[in-house]
C-alpha cells in the first residue's frame, strides 16, 4: 500500500473517530441512568409538597405537553392516595387508596399458614419532612411516616427528572416507597412477617400484572403492579420481588387480590430478620409524559450538521494535506 493511501486511511478514521465520539456525548446519559440526557430534561416535571404532623401531600405537575397532567399522592389517617388528573386543573379521572392493614407473624406453606402473632397498623403515623440528592445528583423531596413505636416506617420520596435511587431507576411519574418492619419480637422460630395491604380503587377492578410497567419499559427488573384503570387512566402499585433483610436480598411473595369490605386485599410475605426493607412504588401512566417521550424530535444527525460538518472538513483538509506533503516529498521539494 502506497505510504499516500495510508495517511488517507489513518486521516479518515481518526476523523471519523471524531465525530463519532462526539455524538455519542450528544445522546448519552451523563448520570449513567440509561436515559438520555435531552429526554430527561423535557420529560422533567414540577415539584411541590408540604407535610403535618400526621399528614402530607406530594404534587407532580408535567410541564411542555400540549395537554398538562398532575399526579398526586397524599397521606392522612393512615391511608395513602394517588391521584391523576390527565388535564392539570380538573377532576381526577382515576385514584386509589392504600391503605397498610396489618402485620402478622406467620408460619407454613400454601394454604396451610398458621398466624402465630398480629398487629393492625394504627390509622395514626408521625410524620416527618426530609431532603436528599440522590446518587446521580438530583434533588429528592419526601416524608417518612412511622409508627408502632418505630416497628413499622413508610419513607416516600419523588424527583422532577429521572433518578437512581437504592440502586434502582425511578421515573418522574412516580414516587419511591421505602418500607421498613424493624425490631419484631418474635415468637416462633420458623416464621416469616406478612404484611396485609388494602386497594380501595376509584373503580372498576384492580389487576396485579407480573412485570411492572417499568419492567416493560426496560427501567427496573424483577417488579409486580397492581393497575387501577379508569377509562384510558392507570395508577399503580409497584413491588420489588426481593427485600432486603438484615443486609441480604430475600424473596418476597405476594397474594392474589381478594374481595374484602369496599376494596380490594393482598398480602406481601417477608423472610425473617431484624431489620427488612422493601422499596415499592405508587404512580401513575402519564398521558403527558408518554406525549413528550413520543414526540418528533430532531435526530442526532440533524441536530449536530454542524459537527458533522466540521468532520467532513477536517477529513477533506487532512486528506489533501497529506496528499501535497506526498507529492512534494516524491519531487524533492521542501
Amino acid at each position: 500500500m502506497s505510504s499516500l493511501r495510508v495517511l488517507r486511511t489513518f486521516a479518515i478514521v481518526g476523523a471519523a473517530a471524531f465525530v463519532l465520539s462526539a455524538l455519542a456525548v450528544a445522546v448519552a446519559a451523563a448520570d449513567d441512568d440509561g436515559v438520555p440526557d435531552d429526554m430527561e430534561a423535557r420529560t422533567a416535571r414540577n415539584v411541590v409538597a408540604h407535610g403535618a404532623v400526621d399528614s402530607f401531600f406530594i404534587r407532580s405537575k408535567s410541564v411542555g405537553a400540549t395537554q398538562d397532567d398532575v399526579f398526586e399522592v397524599d397521606y392522612s389517617d393512615g391511608r395513602f392516595t394517588v391521584s391523576y388528573a390527565r388535564t392539570a386543573g380538573e377532576a381526577d379521572t382515576v385514584w386509589y387508596r392504600l391503605e397498610f392493614k396489618r402485620i402478622s407473624e406467620v408460619r407454613g406453606d400454601g394454604g396451610q399458614i398458621e398466624v402465630v402473632q398480629k398487629i393492625d397498623i394504627p390509622s395514626s403515623y408521625a410524620v416527618e419532612e426530609w431532603r436528599n440528592t440522590t446518587r446521580d445528583g438530583e434533588p429528592q423531596i419526601g416524608f417518612t411516616a412511622s409508627t408502632l413505636g418505630g416497628v413499622f416506617r413508610v419513607r416516600i420520596g419523588a424527583t422532577e427528572r429521572f433518578a437512581q435511587v437504592d440502586g434502582g431507576l425511578v421515573s418522574p411519574t412516580e414516587v419511591k416507597v421505602d418500607l421498613e418492619i424493624r425490631g419484631w419480637q418474635w415468637r416462633a422460630d420458623d416464621s416469616r412477617l406478612r404484611l396485609d395491604i388494602e386497594v380501595v380503587p376509584s373503580g372498576g377492578v384492580p389487576r396485579v400484572e407480573n412485570e411492572s410497567d417499568d419492567v416493560e419499559h426496560g427501567w427496573a427488573s424483577d417488579e409486580s403492579q397492581v393497575n387501577v384503570t379508569s377509562g384510558h387512566d392507570t395508577a399503580y402499585f409497584s413491588w420489588a420481588r426481593t427485600a432486603v433483610v438484615d443486609g441480604v436480598s430475600k424473596p418476597v411473595q405476594s397474594t392474589p387480590l381478594d374481595v374484602n369490605g369496599e376494596g380490594y386485599e393482598m398480602s406481601l410475605l417477608y423472610e425473617r430478620g431484624n431489620v427488612i426493607r422493601h422499596d415499592p412504588k405508587m404512580g401513575v401512566i402519564s398521558a403527558a409524559f408518554w406525549s413528550i417521550w413520543n414526540r418528533t424530535v430532531p435526530t442526532a444527525l440533524q441536530a449536530d450538521l454542524a459537527l458533522y460538518a466540521v468532520g467532513i472538513a477536517l477529513v477533506a483538509g487532512v486528506v489533501g494535506g497529506t496528499a501535497v506533503a506526498v507529492r512534494r516529498r516524491r519531487k524533492g521539494g521542501p
